[in-house]
């Protein structure tokens, strides 16, 4: 009786030990994938595709890079880098015609403070900051010789910075969650 007492105690100590280790495999593999679902896919993006109009000359648009960054569920992000107009693209961005309603757009692009701006990139990953690296290049510049801009235009978020010393425009926009 004593033995098979023993062999019981031994059995659901393994049990628990076996228990404990499937809990942490199972907590392992549920943080891979959100891990992953958050990682987007990115794909080379063309700021003329996305914007047609953008190609009339007045708007003096070379040097254009980009990226598109598509998250799950239905959530992306554009990154281009250019050099234009700064006047015509803020008037541009100004009088996109909106999809939703229900948060009212902005009329004009505002100016923004760097650290505002800042506070709206800071939940980046890594991965995307890496493919966005010419975006980021503004980080190299003064903070002084940097004017920055934001425009809701639903579903669309644009931040718009520009560079005074360089001319380049850095430009993002983002999917607007309602």
């Amino acid at each position: 009786m004593y033995r098979l007492l023993i062999i019981l105690m031994i059995l659901l100590s393994a049990c628990g030990k076996i228990k404990n280790k499937a809990e942490k495999v199972v907590e392992q593999t549920k943080d891979k994938i959100i891990n992953e679902i958050k990682k987007p896919v990115i794909k080379k993006a063309d700021l003329f595709d996305k914007f047609p109009e953008l190609k009339d000359k007045k708007f003096n648009i070379i040097s254009n890079q980009g990226i598109e960054c598509e998250y799950l569920p239905s959530f992306y992000k554009y990154y281009f880098s250019y050099d234009g107009n700064i006047g015509m693209i803020l008037d541009f961005v100004s009088h996109i015609k909106c999809t939703y309603s229900e948060i009212i757009p902005d009329t004009v692009c505002k100016r923004i403070d760097f650290g505002d701006f800042q506070k709206e990139v800071s939940g980046l990953t890594e991965y995307e900051k890496q493919r966005a690296d010419f975006f980021y290049k503004y980080m190299l510049s003064n903070t002084a010789d940097l004017e920055i801009y934001n425009c809701i235009k639903t579903p669309e978020q644009h931040f718009i910075i520009f560079d005074k010393k360089s001319g380049r425009i850095y430009h993002m926009i983002e999917n607007f969650k309602e």
